[in-house]
């Protein structure tokens, strides 16, 4: 039974969901907000949570998928067949409805954990649309396709939305990225959220073109999967009715679409090969070129070529890898990415500040600012031990300061403008 479960819920699929959540956090999200110093707000334990909760409804969206499509997979692959052979159907559905029931609730809990209950919808719009495509989209020509390709997009998407900060600046982010489009489309200016002044900008920014950019390439990449499918499925699909792709638009038109769709992904890896060359990473272009893609140039090969069902087998296998091997990049970014904090502007005159922290006085302690030996640089003294009072200052020369950081006379003798006296 255990065995059966696992086989309708696609394992693998599965697995590579959950490391690419894990790769994401572990590897880009927690190192960089480390190295800037900032504590994301959605803990490591509650990333989990929402990995799994994303596995749960994606496995919904498997059995569902299986159960509407035992009459074409009849053809297709029937050793492969679970449901009616091995399990019923009320059992699949049982297991559908737990799996969704469970997804949903653990999505609602990080929502309100959150502080953003509206995103426990979520989860309910992917399992809704998941049970769409099972019922209809699958049989309609590439609306399925686009669908599906879609989901697996917002699942990685999911990464910035659970997390309160990440969440605020991806919604200021594609406001400006909207605006940008329609500016360019129509020619008019509108208003929108600048990011000018945004704290931690560079570190949202860098974690915000990754996961975007990587939910990119698994779209096109899921899509062409689903294309080659199609075109795997055919008997089983007419025989059960569907009118897919191939089915609509032929075989040729279909494999057409698919290699265009690789060009396209291959010519957009191009732009990121380039990038890395131009800043000295000659060996990861390289990396880039021989695990991704050259597979991809042979998919564009073997759909020239092939018209079996073999055929298209292979080719959907090696666009699995592809994905996979995509991954790889990750623990390699984990070990060279830099962050590099805004630096502190300082007042003219002063080139730098130099903070000594001494927690090993006993004297009562005190603060004070003097300039060093060097002019341009000012040597501040703090003790972790002193009270929260305003410290003395002494400054040797206070002509070297501008007017609005020159110290006011003491005491009870009133401080005169400068500028009354003229």
């Amino acid at each position: 039974m255990l065995r059966s479960f696992f086989s309708v819920i696609r394992w693998v699929n599965l697995l590579y969901l959950l490391l690419t959540f894990c790769g994401f956090r572990f590897l880009l999200i927690n190192p960089l907000f480390q190295l800037a110093g900032y504590t994301p707000s959605l803990s490591n334990a509650a990333f989990v949570l929402l990995a799994l909760s994303v596995i749960l409804v994606a496995a919904g969206g498997y059995i569902i998928n299986d159960y509407f499509d035992v009459e074409a997979d009849m053809v297709n692959k029937p050793h492969k067949v679970v449901i009616g052979n091995q399990i019923s159907p009320d059992t699949a559905m049982r297991w559908y409805y737990l799996c969704n029931t469970a997804g949903i609730a653990s999505g609602f809990w990080l929502a309100w954990q959150a502080g953003n209950v509206k995103l426990g919808f979520i989860h309910i719009f992917s399992a809704a649309m998941l049970w769409f495509y099972a019922t209809y989209f699958k049989r309609k020509p590439l609306t399925g396709n686009l669908l599906v390709s879609f989901m697996v997009a917002l699942s990685i998407f999911c990464i910035l939305l659970f997390d309160t900060e990440m969440r605020a600046f991806t919604a200021i982010k594609m406001k400006e990225i909207l605006k940008s489009g329609f500016e360019t489309l129509t020619g008019y200016i509108v208003a929108a959220p600048e990011l000018t002044g945004y704290t931690n900008k560079e570190l949202f920014e860098t974690i915000f073109t990754f996961v975007t950019t990587y939910a990119g390439f698994a779209f096109l990449l899921n899509l062409i999967r689903e294309l080659v499918k199609d075109l795997e499925d055919a008997p089983g699909d007419e025989e059960a009715g569907y009118r897919t792709l191939p089915l609509v638009a032929g075989f040729a038109f279909t494999k057409l679409l698919a290699g265009a769709t690789v060009l396209l992904t291959i010519k957009l890896i191009t732009n990121f090969q380039i990038e890395q060359a131009l800043t000295g990473q000659l060996w990861v272009a390289v990396a880039t070129l021989m695990l991704i893609q050259l597979p991809l140039m042979y998919v564009v090969y073997k759909l020239w070529v092939t018209n079996q069902k073999a055929g298209f087998t292979q080719i959907s296998r090696v666009v699995k890898v592809v994905m996979l091997l995509g991954l790889a990049y990750l623990p390699y970014l984990r070990a060279t990415i830099v962050y590099t904090p805004q630096q502190m502007v300082l007042p003219p005159g002063i080139e730098s500040i130099s903070v000594d922290i001494d927690s090993t006085q006993t004297q009562k302690p005190d603060t004070t600012a003097t300039k060093s030996a060097n002019p341009d640089t000012a040597v501040i003294v703090i003790d972790p031990n002193a009270p929260q009072t305003t410290p003395a200052t002494t400054i040797e020369s206070e002509t070297d300061l501008p007017k609005s950081m020159q110290p006011k006379p003491a005491g009870n003798v009133p401080a005169i403008d400068d500028d009354l006296l003229k």
